[in-house]
């Protein structure tokens, strides 16, 4: 570390024959030619420890809140090596977030660093304040100095009147007493807003290095990685893709390293980490956000369209994954949240068909005298579509089958384990069971009735019926109108079911 005549600090980043390259840590408007350059003999380092708690400093740790000066604290650099491999201990222990989608979908363990990556105005900085919250709770019912989670919020490139707002929640909630709030505003120098997350690490690994537990997050890396460029730049290093520096991915993966789970011989401590990037258009594909998702033990994916749908928090589960949090899971809890997390992929699967689907097309109504009457009353709510007559919406149905059953989902047994997966013949077969009842037939003649008609559903060989088989046998149920043959209102009526069963 340099220092200039007028007080202001930097850091030499290139040294080379004829001129040293430095960055500045604060204003350069006192810095004039002829000045004077001194070294300070030390390293870039920033106070660390409890004296820190609910306090808000910027990232040389000098405080900006207003309430003085720090006391009783030790200084730590802010560079350091991250801990080997004999230090280090698996990740076990569960971080709860508070958030059910979270703790089910993603769960995040002690020492894990676990990615938050989407658009703007998804709720990346949500799911990372609500984490802060809740552990007002978790934190109260703590036994022991060991059991306590602190947290540290880095915010990087943000509005000045973000983190104000952000103080002022965390102050509400009392959650301000066992957190420490690192900021470099859009306002500040590259090089302070490229040195945050540093400093924030620093004051975490306080924690972790003497047996208690942080949770650190950097809201959001990518402002750094573009302070790094920007600063890279100017001091004429080679640019790589996008302009970035070629150690941008070094840049990163060094300071995220650093958030680890002790092992039991060296204090058991853990520091976990909630780095966010933001994506552009939901391209996770660039170049910062790769590096990223390569570093981290998993990513929390936010997508705009499920935000906007009211889905909140907005986790595209197919691509959201924890890569050791299931390790630290409950048991029980990972009993409950596979089948849930199963489930949610299902949906979007078929959601994800529903994309590929022709609309349906509405077909005028016939005048046929058979056609059926209104839907009778019934205890639950009536639904609006059902009281339209039901023999007009024959392409409706086929819309059915072309969308969940007709598709090629590799060979025919994973097709018929997705029909008994989302249970279509057990819902056909009570609907139609019931209106042959209805209709007055015997339990003996139900029996056969039924043999002739659920193939609607499956030939006889067991196998799915083709497109143009079931247009066929539809298309003769529809002109056989007698009661003698087949009760194809019925019919009709629960295949229609069926397909509004999947329309909401």
């Amino acid at each position: 570390m340099v220092e200039f005549a007028s007080g202001v600090k930097g850091i030499a980043l290139n040294l080379e024959n004829e001129n040293v390259g430095i960055v500045v840590f604060g204003s350069d408007t006192a810095i004039k030619e002829g000045d004077l350059v001194k070294r300070t003999g030390s390293i870039v380092d920033v106070p660390a420890g409890k004296a820190m708690l609910g306090r808000v400093v910027d990232a040389l740790g000098v405080p900006i809140d207003g309430r003085g000066a720090l006391s009783d604290h030790e200084r730590r650099r802010v560079e350091v090596k991250a801990p080997g491999i004999i230090e280090r201990k698996s990740v076990h222990e569960p971080m709860q977030t508070g958030l059910k989608a979270v703790d089910s979908l993603v769960p995040i363990g002690r020492g894990q660093r676990e990615l938050i990556i989407g658009d703007r105005q998804t709720g990346k900085t949500a799911i990372a304040i609500d984490t802060i919250l809740n552990q007002k709770q978790m934190n109260s019912r703590a036994t022991s100095e060991s059991e306590t989670l602190y947290c540290v919020y880095v915010a990087i490139g943000q509005k000045r009147s973000t983190v104000a707002q952000l103080v002022q929640i965390l102050s509400e909630a009392n959650a301000l007493e066992y957190s420490i709030l690192v900021a470099a505003t859009a306002s500040d120098p590259a090089p302070l807003q490229f040195l945050a997350p540093y400093s924030g690490c620093a004051m975490g690994e306080y924690f972790r290095d003497n047996g208690m537990h942080a949770l650190i997050i950097y809201d959001d890396l990518s402002k750094q990685a573009v302070a790094y460029r920007q600063m890279s730049l100017l001091l004429r290093r080679p640019p790589g893709r996008e302009a970035f520096p070629g150690d941008v991915f070094y840049l990163h993966s060094r300071l995220l390293e650093r958030a680890a789970k002790r092992s039991d011989q060296t204090g058991a401590g853990s520091l976990t980490a909630l780095p966010v990037i933001e994506t552009q258009a939901g391209d996770v594909s660039a170049y910062i956000p790769t590096n990223v998702i390569s570093i981290t033990d998993g990513q929390i994916c936010l997508e705009t369209e499920l935000f906007y749908r009211g889905i909140r928090p907005a986790i595209n589960v197919g691509l959201s994954v924890s890569r050791v949090g299931s390790a630290a899971q409950l048991k029980t809890m990972k009993q409950v949240c596979d089948y849930a997390a199963h489930m949610s992929s299902v949906i979007l699967d078929c959601d994800g068909l529903h994309a590929f689907s022709p609309p349906p097309t509405p077909a005028p109504l016939p005048e046929d005298p058979l056609t059926p009457p209104e839907a009778p009353p019934v205890p639950q709510p009536v639904i609006p579509q059902l009281e339209v007559p039901l023999i007009g919406d024959t392409s409706r149905i086929r819309v059915l089958y072309d969308r969940y059953l007709f598709l090629n989902f590799g060979g025919d047994d994973n097709l018929r384990r997705m029909v008994d997966m989302i249970d279509v013949q057990f819902i056909v077969e009570r609907h139609i069971e019931a209106a042959l009842v209805d209709d007055g037939y015997s339990p003996n003649s139900i029996i056969a009735e039924y043999r002739s008609i659920r193939g609607l559903i499956h030939s006889p060989r067991g196998r799915l019926m083709t497109q143009t088989t079931y247009n066929s046998y539809l298309t003769q149920i529809m002109r056989e109108g007698t009661r003698e043959s087949v009760p194809y209102r019925r019919v009709i009526t629960a295949i229609r079911r069926l397909y509004l069963s999947f329309e909401r």
